[in-house]
């Protein structure tokens, strides 16, 4: 109950400067921007070869980008360009049976192309939905159980993302994101300490909070 009382007054102090400025629309600047973001990444419980069930610890990520945004003439659409990078530690995992204790990374470092679409209104909050395609550098850093490395490898693979999220429009060049993004990559196909090729699904489930700078 305390939780959902704080999620609430947190959405509840985002949405007060709209409530301020929702008589007058201010339109972002066109043209270039840089952005910046960070937040939670939750990944949920994977097969990685003979580690089944691997849990892993809540985990961090954050990505800088430089973009166009169009303004209203084109349907208020922005594109831009990504660098990110999200990690999450390995908690435990099921081992021949057993559920054993577990250390290291699952990591990703991404090179993005996203798009975004948003839903135009009179208030300084503006909803939007996102996509974006590019590659991630996967890597599953120092996988141990019980201190015993099993897996210590890397791959590049094909990358997508899909999000929805608001805007605020503070003034003609500062703009807040908040947005919930899935991320992922195609299958990863790593190695383990005995030579064997696993397959790994990264999947992850964001919570970002982000800063827009319109020039």
């Amino acid at each position: 109950m305390k939780c959902s009382a704080r999620i609430f007054l947190f959405f509840l102090i985002l949405l007060l400067p709209a409530a301020a400025f929702a008589a007058d629309r201010i339109d972002s600047a066109k043209g270039p921007y840089i952005g910046i973001r960070g937040g939670v990444v939750f990944m949920p419980d994977e097969d990685m070869g003979f580690l089944k069930d691997t849990e892993f610890d809540l985990g961090y990520g954050a990505a800088m980008s430089l973009g166009y945004d169009f303004g209203y003439e084109y349907g208020r659409s922005r594109l831009e360009a990504e660098l990110g990078y999200r990690t999450n530690g390995l908690d435990k995992t099921t081992f021949f049976g057993d559920s054993r204790s577990a250390d290291g990374d699952a990591i990703s470092v991404s090179l993005m192309g996203n798009g975004y679409y948003v839903f135009e209104n009179p208030s300084i909050v503006q909803p939007y939905l996102m996509g974006g395609i590019g590659a991630a550098f996967v890597s599953v850093d120092g996988a141990e159980i019980e201190g015993v490395t099993a897996i210590d490898d890397d791959s590049v693979e094909f990358a997508y993302q899909a999000g929805i999220g608001v805007s605020f429009d503070f003034n003609r060049n500062f703009s807040m994101d908040l947005d919930y993004r899935y991320f992922a990559t195609t299958d990863t196909e790593l190695e383990d300490e005995a030579g064997e090729t696993l397959d790994f699904d990264y999947r992850t489930h964001n919570v970002f909070v982000g800063f827009r700078y319109n020039f």
